[in-house]
Parts: C-alpha cells; sequence; structure tokens
C-alpha cells in the first residue's frame, strides 16, 4: 500500500512539473512573440517611411542629396531585423529549455516524408515545406538546401532546410 502511494505521489509531482514547466514556456513564448509582433509593426513602419522617402526625394529629383536620411532608416529597419532576429533566437531557447527541464531531449520528434527531422511545435516541414498536421501524419516532400536564418521570421534554420518550420516561408538558396 506504501508503494502505491510512492508512485502515486511521484506520478503527482512529474504531473504538477510538467504543467509548471509547460505553463512557463507558453507565458514566456507569448510574451515573446508579442515583442516579435511589435518589433514587426515598427518594422514595418520604418519601410513605409523609408520607401515614402526615397519616392518624394526622387520626384524632387534630390535623391543623392537625401542619402544620408535614406541611410538612416535602412540602419533603423537592420537594427529591427537583428531584434527580430534575436528575439526568434529567444524563443527557440525557451522551448528548448522546457524540453530539458522535463528530461526530454530536444531532438526531432518525427521524420518527414522527405528525411527532414521534425520537432515538437513545428508547424510547417523545414526541408520541403508542407504543413505538418496536429494529427500526427508527416507532411510529403523532397530535400532541402537552406540554413542560416529565415528572411520572414527570422527563426534560425538547420541546413538543409528549404522552408522556414515556424512560419513556413521558403528559403532561398544559392545555386553553385
Amino acid at each position: 500500500m506504501v508503494e502505491f502511494f510512492d508512485k502515486l505521489k511521484k506520478g503527482l509531482d512529474k504531473g504538477v512539473t510538467a504543467v509548471t514547466v509547460k505553463s512557463k514556456e507558453m507565458l514566456e513564448a507569448t510574451q515573446l512573440r508579442s515583442q516579435v509582433k511589435t518589433l514587426q509593426e515598427e518594422r514595418l513602419r520604418e519601410l513605409e517611411e523609408l520607401g515614402s522617402i526615397v519616392y518624394t526625394l526622387h520626384v524632387q529629383g534630390k535623391l543623392s542629396e537625401g542619402m544620408e536620411r535614406v541611410q538612416t532608416k535602412c540602419e533603423k529597419v537592420a537594427s529591427l531585423d537583428q531584434k527580430l532576429r534575436e528575439k526568434a533566437e529567444e524563443i527557440y531557447w525557451v522551448h528548448i529549455k522546457a524540453q530539458e527541464a522535463l528530461g526530454a531531449p530536444a531532438l526531432p520528434v518525427a521524420v518527414c516524408a522527405c528525411g527532414a527531422p521534425v520537432h515538437e511545435g513545428t508547424k510547417f516541414c523545414g526541408g520541403c515545406g508542407k504543413p505538418v498536421e496536429k494529427s500526427g501524419s508527416r507532411p510529403e516532400g523532397g530535400k532541402g538546401t537552406g540554413g542560416g536564418r529565415c528572411p520572414k521570421c527570422a527563426m534560425a534554420l538547420a541546413a538543409g532546410t528549404r522552408f522556414c518550420a515556424n512560419c513556413g516561408a521558403t528559403i532561398e538558396t544559392e545555386t553553385p
């Protein structure tokens, strides 16, 4: 009988720990995604302003004279791009830390038909770009050849990635 209660207590402790870790992960990821959305909106405003400045200077025939203003705006957009990359990296590490806290390796939970790893929480296959269904079915597709960061959401990409696992964007690759 004592063993039963010990097992029950361990099971409850494990469940409480899992709920606590997952709740913390969800809260942190949601906060970071909110910050990402704000940064994306600010970036869009800056790009619109940049376009307006360039067009106005072009119409006035003063494009070469206004390059300092254009450069300043370009630097602001580049700064926002860097912040977006950092936030995407933070979100990634929030998920990794949660997996580690639960004792689960941050390894793929499945392999796509194209051979690319499919990680927990992945929305799109990083190799072929097909949506990953929650039912556990795997996308179909071909091999990828990307890497680096997603140009749309700035998520870190593994080598061989052709599509972002976070947003599904196509990753442009250089041809040899």
